[in-house]
């Protein structure tokens, strides 16, 4: 049974005790004109939701409020957590109070209701009908109720109809078994799928370590023998250094040799530093594999914070990601992006960091969209009591957490995550590196 979503609040009827109540101004937003979510207010008293404040200031890049058009620092707008309080204690009736359901309750409670007069679609044969009389359709649906085989034959029931009458019958009894059999069918699908798969990445996995190895051993032999190439040229240099010092007469001729050899030299250089190049590739590679975890917790070192948040600030490289993670063994795939030089309203001034849900092979035996908190922790690397955290609850009707179309969803978190200019003085910054954790609740 699916809860009731708030898609639209400006249609919940708000109620007391002398019945209908009109929305409070106060609480709505001042820009799209709804009961505000998750409502930010600025230091001039303007309000309105974060999503609407936030696609509204993309737009407006010249720094000024999008609803006042007065100029503003990301400092003087903050989240009003108040007045979200005042709001989530509302009492309201359920959206679907039109097709008799007679629940009220807050706007709090209404996100966790399960209604049974909400419409559903059949997925056999697209036929609307409220939730409490699914089972009543399943008497009549035109895809069930047919002479001959079950509908459910392949998930294990062996009964035949010789009327439609029968078959309205067997399904009308046997709807709980049913359940049992698809449930268990599915269940042992996914099993099959998933053991299938960790055998596929084992073996893809083995392949690669073995690629890997090679490739390292070949660029470990390659170095040896650049450095004895090496080593021989600075022997062939000295021997005729040591010449030119005992016979001045052919200083001339020895020089065009010292030339040929210093040549000599910096080719094999050359090709040294290229081949440590190919090492550290693969170092890295090594290194990101290692780092992905299957608990749905990251700790995210980031090392020359200097050199890379210059790179951010002059456009070389605006964003860093981490290591693709798993909130568990075959779970959701996800990494973290960050900002170093802050990006939409923190740019410039912010930290900003996002979480960003990854395609998976795991993806089609998971459930969407993307229900679970996301908890942000900026590591204090003097006192791990002064550590910055954030939560983030997802928003089940963003396209960031609905099943990922493209290898990556778009990015959700926190665009003022942390002020850049306290990062260093209050203990974050230490060693040019700083940490993030993240852990998937």
């Amino acid at each position: 049974m699916a809860k009731v979503a708030l898609n639209n609040l400006s249609k919940i009827e708000l109620v007391s005790e002398f019945g209908v109540e009109k929305v409070n101004k106060s609480f709505c937003c001042q820009i799209c004109g709804y009961l505000m979510k998750s409502p930010l207010q600025t230091y001039r008293g303007n309000v309105a939701c974060s999503e609407c404040y936030n696609e509204a200031a993309k737009r407006n890049a010249d720094g000024k409020c999008p609803i006042d058009a007065e100029a503003i620092t990301p400092k003087q707008i903050f989240k009003d957590k108040a007045k979200e309080k005042e709001i989530l204690n509302l009492r309201c009736f359920c959206l679907n109070k039109i097709h008799g359901c007679t629940w009220s309750g807050t706007i709090r409670e209404l996100q966790n209701h399960i209604c049974e007069h909400a419409s559903i679609q059949c997925s056999l044969c697209k036929e609307t009908f409220l939730k409490q009389d699914e089972r009543m359709h399943q008497q009549k649906c035109v895809a069930l109720i047919k002479i001959g085989e079950c509908y459910y034959k392949d998930d294990g029931c062996d009964y035949k109809a010789t009327t439609l009458e029968d078959m309205s019958e067997h399904m009308a009894e046997k709807s709980a078994i049913h359940l049992i059999y698809r449930s268990n069918q599915k269940r042992f699908a996914a099993i099959e799928y998933q053991y299938q798969e960790v055998e596929n990445d084992n073996i893809t996995l083995k392949a690669t370590v073995d690629g890997l190895e090679k490739k390292l051993k070949d660029s470990e032999e390659s170095n040896k023998q650049q450095i004895s190439q090496l080593t021989q040229a600075l022997s062939e240099l000295s021997k005729k250094i040591r010449g030119n010092q005992e016979n001045k007469a052919n200083k001339g001729s020895d020089g065009g040799a010292n030339k040929k050899i210093e040549g000599r030299l910096e080719e094999v250089a050359n090709a040294t530093v290229t081949n440590t190049g190919d090492i550290s590739d693969l170092d890295m590679r090594v290194q990101l594999h290692e780092n992905t975890t299957f608990n749905g917790h990251l700790l995210w070192k980031i090392n020359n914070i200097q050199k890379r948040r210059n790179e951010a600030i002059t456009g070389k490289v605006t964003a860093l990601h981490s290591a693709p993670c798993f909130t568990h063994q075959y779970g959701y795939k996800f990494c973290l992006r960050v900002y170093l030089n802050g990006d939409g309203m923190g740019k410039g001034s912010h930290l900003s960091l996002f979480l960003v849900i990854m395609k998976s092979e795991y993806d089609n035996v998971l459930q969407w969209p993307f229900k679970k908190t996301v908890k942000f922790t900026l590591v204090n690397q003097q006192n791990r009591d002064k550590d910055v955290v954030e939560r983030m609850v997802p928003n089940r009707d963003s396209s960031s957490f609905q099943k990922p179309r493209k290898e990556m969803n778009v990015a959700s978190g926190c665009p003022l995550f942390f002020e850049i200019d306290r990062l260093d003085g209050e203990g974050f910054l230490k060693e040019d590196s700083l940490f993030i954790d993240v852990r998937i609740e």
